[in-house]
């Protein structure tokens, strides 16, 4: 699977958070208990960068999504190229399906109540996503594997879905 380096699109990382953690967000503290968490955002400066930063060992926090990959490393990514924002609609899409939202993470730009959601047990793509047009299946493979193989333009144990399928 490839994406062009100026690609510009939408993403989900999945991460599961074994234990509780205090995440400091701005002005706010959050505790967060285990489960695991899609958190959804844009890119549109460039997909393949932003999916590198998200997989890449984190020096310093820039996103509030940094602040809680220390704890909870990204498991699996979901992403669909597209020039439109639709960061919001998918939001929407992960709590009408389950998600329970963490008011306030990263949605200091929209008037989403939240960009992270909480589930019991790791959604489905096909179930929770039916706007995401490619998946990446990341469990096997560490931050660092999955983003040398981002910057090469392809993962390896990808599989495409179309939306269609169900």
């Amino acid at each position: 699977m490839e994406l062009g380096t100026k690609a510009k699109g939408t993403y989900v990382l999945l991460m599961r958070l074994h234990q509780p953690a205090t995440i400091a967000v701005a002005r706010l503290e959050l505790r967060l208990p285990p489960g695991h968490y899609a958190y959804v955002g844009s890119a549109m400066g460039g997909l393949a960068g932003r999916l590198r930063h998200h997989l890449t060992p984190l020096s310093r926090s820039h996103w509030h999504i940094d602040r809680l990959r220390r704890y909870a490393p990204v498991e699996e990514v979901w992403c669909a190229e597209t020039a439109a924002r639709e960061e919001c609609a998918w939001a929407g899409e992960l709590q009408c399906n389950g998600g329970e939202p963490v008011p306030g993470f990263g949605a200091s730009d929209c008037r989403c109540r939240s960009h992270l959601f909480r589930f019991q047990a790791p959604p489905s793509p096909q179930e929770v996503l039916p706007l995401a047009t490619r998946r990446f299946v990341l469990l096997g493979l560490t931050p660092a594997e999955a983003a040398r193989f981002l910057k090469l333009g392809e993962f390896p144990n990808c599989s495409r879905f179309d939306s269609a399928e169900k």
